[in-house]
């Protein structure tokens, strides 16, 4: 991939721990509102359930059957109905705490940090997520990620979400960077991948080892980055 010039990134799950800053701050929220007196047995249950409403929120919301708006509570709302408690005001409260605490969170995955100070210098580097604008923000501010990044492109910002590949050409112009040479590294085969279809490279971050079949290359760790740039 030697004529790669820029490499624009995923955020969650990519280079920030989504997954464990989310149940971190999903355990002390269940402290904190006091949820076991509502029914709900204990934080991994209440973390369980809220992981399976946020991926169907979030998938509805990338198909343009939700907006933001709603997927901030209604994730909660459901979340609270599996236990017999559905409260809207306690879903809008919820919902604002833990985008508050979310975003002071810092933990990456293993390696990111490196991987970045590795390619700083040699390549303009980009973020394309899906989460929200202010959320994301905060989150690279927090995890001191945001110097590393020349620009930044949300969903929310762009007015629509991968795997739309609108976005990733939206964020190119940005960028005022050519396809041909921009590499995009994400940890989702389809929502990410979908960068190809803009005319970006792809190149998927798989840490757990997913067997799936894909006609693009993938790394199982930060640490394999270097190997495949110099490909």
């Amino acid at each position: 991939m030697k004529a790669v010039r820029h490499i624009f990134f995923d955020l969650d799950n990519t280079l920030w721990d989504f997954g464990g800053n989310s149940a971190e701050v999903l355990s002390e929220l269940y402290r904190s509102f006091g949820l076991g007196k509502l029914g709900i047995p204990s934080a991994q249950a209440f973390v369980e359930r809220y992981e399976v409403h946020n991926e169907m929120a979030w998938k509805a919301y990338r198909e343009g059957r939700m907006d933001h708006e709603q997927l901030r509570w209604e994730r909660y709302w459901r979340t609270l109905g599996d236990f017999g408690h559905q409260d809207r005001k306690l879903a809008i409260e919820l919902s604002v705490s833990y985008l508050d605490h979310l975003a002071r969170k810092d933990r990456l995955m293993p390696g990111a940090r490196e991987a970045l100070s590795l390619v700083q210098g040699r390549y303009d580097l980009h973020i394309i997520t899906n989460g929200f604008e202010e959320v994301q923000r905060r989150k690279l501010r927090s995890s001191r990620l945001a110097p590393y990044f020349r620009s930044v492109t949300t969903a929310e910002a762009a007015g629509m979400a991968k795997p739309d590949p609108r976005i990733f050409s939206k964020a190119l112009i940005q960028a005022n960077a050519d396809p041909s040479q921009s590499l995009y590294i994400g940890d989702h085969l389809v929502i990410d991948g979908s960068a190809s279809e803009a005319g970006m490279h792809f190149l998927w971050y798989n840490p757990s080892g997913r067997a799936e079949n894909s006609p693009h290359r993938q790394i199982g760790h930060w640490a394999e980055l270097a190997g495949v740039l110099n490909a």
